[in-house]
């Protein structure tokens, strides 16, 4: 198999050049910070950090009156060895109150202020830390996991393979890529993968021998997922009988391809997604490509009796603590914990 692609490549260029953009607006002490984080961080991730950055040295400027008329790129050390935690606190007060952000929000950015600060200060850039002191923002874990049951899984898989328009020149459409999406679909659901790395697969990633696939997960990492014949069957038919309708010079190894014969985007395949949801599963509100996600990575933990590291593991997730705060709902150890006799040996191992 190949280790990259057109599309990685593109992909990758695209965030270098935004970042590129992005540090022409930061001050030029900040660029120490960024050489060192692109050791342990991707490209996407550290457009993030300068984002929060940005907006963080705009408020100082609309707050400070010293600061009218300057250029975020031109604030100073002596600027920020001004600061106190009150001021930082001052700033996330207006996120939450005035511009109305929510919580998560808010400590992700404060986040980005603290990490660059602590760098500034270790290496001697700042005189003292003006994040010591600042509190952190509370945020109300969401333990309601936005999942799918079995039968509305079964019930979205259904629409996709059997959907009907309710115009002839969408019908013709649907013709063309029933078996894209019904593929689609089936591998979200019996994979758990991210939208991002379905997007991501060349066709030479899919390794019907093996019944696995090669992805490239977050962290820009690769890795092998395997499926079962549900998707094997879904993939060939796919592969077989419609890729080639899509088929260009442009990206020819993409798996998943659009009408317009170029690799599907994350948009695409999630307004997709949307639009059978809304049809199949009306009462479930919301659902998403990460609904799916979700819904295979709780379902997995149930069927395999709670082993939380095995659902991590094939999830891509680095820390089990992800997977218990995102994948397993409120009540579902207690729910296991009724059936169990801790007074027999064979319950508890």
């Amino acid at each position: 198999m190949k280790n990259d692609s057109t599309y990685k490549r593109e992909t990758l260029a695209k965030y270098n050049e935004t970042l590129k953009e992005l540090m022409t607006r930061l001050p030029e002490f900040m660029q120490p910070y960024f050489v060192s984080k692109r050791k342990h961080c991707q490209t996407s991730t550290l457009c993030g950090y300068a984002e929060d950055l940005i907006m963080f040295l705009e408020y100082l400027i609309q707050a400070n009156p010293s600061l009218q008329n300057t250029n975020t790129r031109d604030i100073s050390l002596d600027d920020l060895n001004q600061l106190t935690f009150m001021d930082i606190d001052e700033y996330a007060d207006q996120m939450l109150r005035v511009d109305m952000l929510q919580p998560a929000t808010v400590r992700r950015r404060l986040s980005s202020i603290r990490t660059f600060f602590r760098f500034a200060y270790v290496h001697e850039l700042l005189s003292h830390n003006a994040m010591d002191g600042v509190e952190g923002v509370k945020v109300k874990k969401e333990k309601t996991i936005n999942r799918l049951s079995v039968s509305e899984a079964n019930r979205l898989v259904d629409a996709v393979e059997n959907t009907r328009a309710e115009s002839v020149h969408r019908e013709k459409y649907l013709e063309k890529t029933n078996l894209r999406d019904a593929a689609i679909v089936t591998l979200l659901l019996r994979t758990g993968i991210r939208v991002s790395e379905l997007v991501g697969l060349d066709v030479t990633d899919v390794d019907f021998h093996e019944l696995r696939i090669r992805v490239i997960r977050k962290g820009g990492q690769a890795d092998m997922v395997y499926f079962d014949d549900t998707v094997a069957a879904a993939l060939d038919d796919y592969i077989q009988l419609e890729r080639h309708l899509f088929l260009s010079d442009r990206d020819p190894d993409a798996l998943f391809r659009s009408m317009q014969k170029r690799r599907m985007t994350v948009r695409s395949v999630q307004l997709m997604v949307k639009k059978f949801a809304t049809t199949a599963i009306p009462e479930h509100r919301g659902t998403t490509c990460h609904s799916l996600r979700r819904t295979y990575g709780s379902l997995l933990y149930e069927a395999s009796g709670g082993d939380i590291r095995m659902v991590a593991k094939v999830l891509g997730h680095d820390r089990i603590e992800t997977t218990s705060a995102h994948y397993i709902a409120d009540g579902t150890e207690k729910e296991r914990a009724a059936k169990l006799d801790p007074y027999r040996k064979n319950d508890l191992k």
